[in-house]
């Protein structure tokens, strides 16, 4: 994948958040790596892979991000406004899965004709997994500047349980399926 910037808001075992970002500067090439653990060599970012050599850089959490623990699920919420371009990635940790994906959208300002509203998603997302490492990541990939909010409940699955996309062909709820 290609894109003007990655930031990775990656929580920790114990609800903790580290954010990591590229340099806005250039495009740069990326993968998330959903066949095989982590070596000593990768990354704090693994299962994410930056596969041009562009540098990965710790950046600071907002006030806004917040991220709780319970006993068995992770509650995670954050306030974005990003430029079109941006890739932002939620890495989850060892075998949290996303149980619910609740979307924010802030107001939008009035223009064009007078009282008429329109809308256009700003962006796409989609759920990758590991299912070597057992780490999960929700990708949203931004194509016009935005600002919306996101709030998502984790619940923590046993290895047997974690979803392995590898070895499988499914249909997803979003699929389209064009046939003559």
């Amino acid at each position: 994948m290609y894109t003007k910037l990655l930031v990775i808001q990656k929580i920790n075992e114990d609800a903790s958040l580290n954010l990591f970002r590229t340099d806005y500067n250039k495009p740069i090439q990326w993968s998330f790596d959903d066949s095989r653990r982590k070596k000593a060599t990768d990354k704090d970012i693994f299962p994410f892979e930056i596969l041009d050599g562009s540098k990965i850089y710790p950046g600071h959490n907002g006030p806004d991000a917040s991220c709780s623990l319970t006993e068995n699920q992770l509650i995670y919420s954050e306030d974005f406004g990003v430029l079109g371009g941006t890739v932002i990635a939620v890495l989850f940790p060892r075998n949290y899965i996303p149980d619910i994906i609740k979307f924010n959208d802030k107001p939008k300002m009035p223009v064009g004709a007078a009282g008429i509203l329109t809308s256009t998603s700003p962006g796409q997302f989609e759920i990758k997994y590991n299912y070597e490492q057992k780490q999960c990541a929700i990708i949203f990939h931004i194509f016009t500047g935005t600002l919306y909010g996101l709030k998502c409940i984790a619940k923590q699955v046993p290895d047997t349980e974690f979803p392995d996309s590898t070895t499988y062909v499914h249909d997803e709820v979003n699929d389209v399926t064009l046939s003559r």
